[in-house]
């Protein structure tokens, strides 16, 4: 409820916080401005001004460590941010193209994660984050601190942060559901509730009776016996509404019905007139006839003010002053001394919203709209020359878009008016936020008249252009549909359509809408002229790809470094279409279409100039290539990409060619190390808001992980586990599948099956279903399950196809399908299995001739069961010593232990039992240091029972081998 004193007991919290050594950022959200990010940008701008006043300690790391932490994209966060750049020693630049990223929301929440990361690390002290009239946030803002509380304020957090909101009792959410869902921010907390985070909700009621005495008491310095009577009246009149409560003992104190008497030495009141006098109920229409007993001047710069909401800059009303022909400085001067206002270096500020509630009010309501336009038009001329005050812009185009079309006459003033918002519309944008903007566009739009597409198109191209590029970012398809529509229908060229065509195909897959998406795609590639080809056989793609080759070898590596960017905008848009048709086809699994995209991507670059989606496209390139078996160039084109996007910026896919690139360097350097380039991929995709890529990077980097064995299992589960909250955090949930899937095996050999989601959904996923059925492969095999095992394979093994791009996961899953082929083998003479161990064999042939360090023991692991199947016992004992000692010498802790069991197995068949018995024992032993107690237990078991008497050595820890897995 307002009134009752909520951001006075917060503001008494930050006293309390400072005063004991931590920090207090605090911001406010207003009702009637559009700022965008308001709250949190006045928060961290005082921190930012705090370390570049030497109040804080630490100041030079922290400006060390944000520089590091935020990189080039710092420019992007000070945009929201204005004292970040002044704090760092960096000098502002020209604001460029408001692209340059996948998503620019998501990028901002990312960013803003970081600051607070490093602020937080930093301090030594407590931080509190207070935020004031949360119920006027917009959704971006509480997603940011969604984020903010999700990153630093669970209970793992070892960073002191906190979080105080403030908001209207009215506005807080009750249990009901229907009521959270209309209500984002109290929908937020309930959601931050679900990942462990600790909140406490405090209500502030109106004060009752007796406390109203004990306050009066104190405040007149009598005894509450005396003070009693006067009480219950103001009791009475207020309701203990603590607002009303202190504005009608000031007016009391104003009209002399409450003063002090120095004959008495005490204070008086006269309880009779007081009774008497008539109040209105609701506090809002008091302190309207308080405002009415100001002079006339102080009234009509408060009214003046009102439109403004709760707080204006001083640089506004010194604009208004003269233009509107009213005195405002000194009036508000006034009504600073009566209590009314509180004045800062900056603004004007309202000591409370019911005042500028209650001055508002004094505007008749068939007035304000002509109030809020004057305002505008009287400030949008300074707001368009003025290019670095965005407050001052945004205030101008509120105010004229609250007055509406409908009080404008003039067509020049609509037009004028409409580019206004287009203005504010792209400084919105540069600070993501794109809700914003696309208000801006919307009624920059309705201020045009009809047949302004034919008398106005460049201007009515730019707003709708716009406009559909806001309206993808924030989800609203219905808009982009209609928007995207209406400018086909109007657009004078093809050119002039491209950009909300490109946004309609990529909202089509994200609908679900694949097909859809990949007919429209093709579409346009053909208006353009670039025919994408319906044959999609191998002799088709065998031609393009020697076509690419022959272009290529006339060119070297700095030539490609160095190459002509690529000018022709068509161009450019025809790159675009086609990353989106691959990832389009990725999906439906189209592999050979995957493959002639990439093709198609680098045949344009090399003809027409490198385009910010080149980088992507040689590594696409470079995947192919080793898909093929021609390693070495493949990795050399990969590298280039990783070159080319320091070079040309390539924000928008930087993530995307760290993170599949990384595959490669996996077939070529040491695993353990280049796994983490997967983080970069992550940290990269992050910064330009593609969440997507980073989770898919997250994903790789734990699968890494476990495959290499570079930590122990325990480590991986608590990877997966980090992973598995990032995807219901970013409400990615089809990853959430994939992540249930991958998780399985680690789980599984930790002995807890019991944690296992086996809840997935896998129907119409051929990914899923193939991923699932391996894994199953995988512990089935490794468990001796064997029947399971052998069902497991052949599903695997139908949903097996060719691979357009080689990740680092496909040789494992070779190694494991070659290792259960030739098993299976073995126990039913079927010549196809023997085959399909000997496929993998030699593939792992082809990997080891490129890193011996990451394939050299998986590839004599699987010639010592190759010679083992076909009774080559000798060459097979030495295969398998050769397996065990390159994974020890290698740090393959997994290979190592599976090598010692496969050699018991072997040693046992054979009835050399002693021998058998000491490989058991070192995989039993390497199990344990991998944290598989699961297998190991398994393991430990079978010795029991076919080799060793119960004693024989010490069991592991109590983990119950695996019935069923995905």
């Amino acid at each position: 409820m307002s009134g009752t004193g909520k951001t006075v007991l917060a503001q008494r919290l930050g006293v309390y916080a400072v005063e004991s050594g931590g920090l207090f950022l605090q911001g406010k959200f207003d009702q009637t401005q559009v700022t965008p990010f308001s709250a949190l940008a006045g928060a961290f701008s005082q921190y930012c001004r705090m370390l570049d006043e030497g109040q804080t300690t630490h100041t030079s790391k922290v400006a060390l460590e944000l520089k590091n932490a935020l990189g080039g994209e710092v420019y992007s966060l000070a945009k929201v941010i204005p004292n970040l750049l002044q704090f760092l020693g960096l000098k502002p630049i020209e604001s460029g193209s408001v692209q340059g990223c996948v998503d620019a929301q998501k990028r901002l929440r990312y960013l803003m994660c970081q600051f607070v990361d490093v602020i937080s690390s930093f301090s030594k002290v407590p931080i509190t984050l207070y935020i004031d009239d949360v119920q006027w946030a917009d959704n971006e803002s509480i997603e940011i601190i969604f984020q903010l509380l999700l990153r630093l304020g669970c209970p793992s957090g070892r960073r002191q942060f906190y979080f105080l909101a403030c908001m209207r009792q009215e506005e807080f959410a009750s249990d009901d559901q229907e009521d959270k869902a209309s209500d984002p921010f109290c929908g937020m907390l309930s959601c931050a509730r679900t990942f462990g985070m600790s909140t406490t909700t405090v209500k502030l009621a109106c004060i009752n009776e007796g406390t109203i005495n004990t306050m009066i008491s104190g405040l007149l310095c009598l005894s509450p016996r005396l003070t009693r009577p006067l009480s219950n009246i103001i009791y009475q009149k207020t309701q203990g509404n603590p607002l009303f409560v202190s504005q009608l003992l000031i007016s009391l104190d104003n009209e002399g019905l409450l003063r002090l008497s120095l004959r008495r030495r005490r204070w008086e009141w006269d309880e009779e007139k007081i009774s008497a006098r008539q109040l209105p109920n609701d506090v809002v229409e008091f302190l309207v006839g308080t405002i009415c007993k100001q002079p006339a001047d102080v009234q009509s710069a408060l009214r003046v003010l009102s439109c403004f909401g709760a707080k204006t800059q001083h640089r506004i009303v010194q604009t208004l002053e003269p233009k509107l022909d009213l005195p405002l400085i000194q009036p508000l001067e006034v009504a600073v001394a009566e209590g009314l206002l509180n004045k800062t270096n900056e603004c004007y500020i309202f000591n409370h919203d019911k005042i500028q509630e209650a001055a508002y009010q004094m505007i008749k309501p068939e007035d304000r709209c002509l109030h809020h336009f004057k305002n505008g038009i009287v400030l949008a001329p300074h707001a368009l020359r003025c290019k670095d005050d965005d407050n001052l812009l945004f205030a101008a185009a509120d105010q004229v878009n609250l007055g509406g079309p409908a009080v404008i006459q003039d067509v020049k003033a609509g037009l004028m008016i409409a580019n206004l918002n287009l203005v504010a519309a792209r400084r919105a944008m540069e600070k993501s936020n794109y809700a914003s903007a696309h208000l801006f566009l919307d009624h920059g739009i309705s201020f045009l008249r009809k047949n302004h597409w034919r008398d106005h198109y460049g201007l009515s191209l730019r707003l709708f252009d716009l406009a559909a590029t806001c309206a993808f970012a924030i989800g609203d398809i219905e808009s982009l549909t209609i928007l995207t529509q209406q400018i086909v229908k109007f657009g004078r060229t093809l050119e002039d359509i491209l950009n909300s065509t490109y946004l309609l195909v990529c909202s089509l897959v994200a609908s679900s809408r694949v097909k859809e998406s990949i007919t429209k795609g093709v579409t346009v590639l053909s208006q353009l002229g670039e025919e994408f080809p319906v044959d999609t056989s191998e002799d088709n793609f065998n031609q393009h790809l020697q076509e690419v080759k022959a272009m290529l070898c006339h060119v070297g590596d700095e030539q490609l470094l160095n190459y002509r960017a690529m000018a022709d905008r068509t161009k450019i848009m025809v790159m675009k279409f086609l990353a989106r048709l691959y990832s389009s086809f990725y999906l439906l699994l189209m592999l050979q279409s995957m493959r002639i995209a990439t093709l198609k991507m680098i045949k344009l670059s090399l003809c027409h100039g490198m385009s910010p989606i080149s980088p992507i496209a040689f590594t696409y390139y470079g995947g192919l290539l080793v898909a093929r078996g021609n390693i070495k160039e493949g990795y050399r084109f990969v590298k280039m990409a990783f070159k080319m996007i320091d070079q040309m910026g390539s924000n928008e896919v930087s993530g995307q060619v760290i993170g599949m690139g990384t595959h490669i360097l996996c077939f070529v350097e040491p695993v353990q190390a280049t796994i983490d380039f997967y983080h970069k991929g992550h940290d990269a995709a992050m910064q330009s808001g593609d969440v997507y890529i980073a989770l898919v990077s997250k994903l790789w980097h734990t699968n890494g992980l476990f495959w290499s064995s570079k930590v122990n299992l325990e480590a991986v589960k608590e990877s997966y586990a980090h992973l598995r909250r990032l995807t219901k955090q970013y409400n990615q949930l089809t990853w959430l599948t994939n992540v249930s899937i991958a998780e399985t095996s680690t789980l599984t050999l930790l002995g807890l099956e019991d944690e296992i989601d086996r809840s997935a959904d896998l129907t119409g996923s051929h990914l899923f279903q193939f991923y699932c059925h391996f894994h199953n492969l995988y512990i089935f095999y490794l468990f001796g399950r064997y029947d399971q095992m052998i069902l497991s394979a052949k599903e695997y093994v139908s949903l097996k196809t060719m691979v357009p791009f080689l990740l680092y996961i496909d040789s494992c899953q070779s190694f494991i399908l070659g290792l259960a082929s030739f098993w299976i083998y073995r126990a039913l003479r079927e010549p196809v299995w023997f085959d399909r161990g000997c496929c993998a064999k030699l593939e792992m042939k082809q990997w080891a001739e490129a890193s011996e360090w990451n394939f050299k023991g998986k590839l004599h692991l699987l010639k010592a069961e190759e010679n083992y199947s076909h009774g080559d016992f000798e060459s097979a004992s030495n295969c398998y010593e050769i397996a065990i000692s390159t994974s020890k010498v290698h740090k393959f802790l997994n290979d190592e232990a599976l090598a010692c069991e496969l050699a018991g197995y072997f040693f046992l068949e054979q009835g050399k039992e002693d021998t058998s018995f000491n490989y058991f024992m070192r995989a039993h032993e390497k199990y344990g240091e991998w944290g598989a107690c699961a297998k190991s237990n398994d393991l430990f078991q079978f010795v029991q029972e076919n080799i060793a008497g119960p004693d024989a050595f010490t069991a592991p820890a109590s983990r119950n081998p695996p019935s069923h897995c995905c």
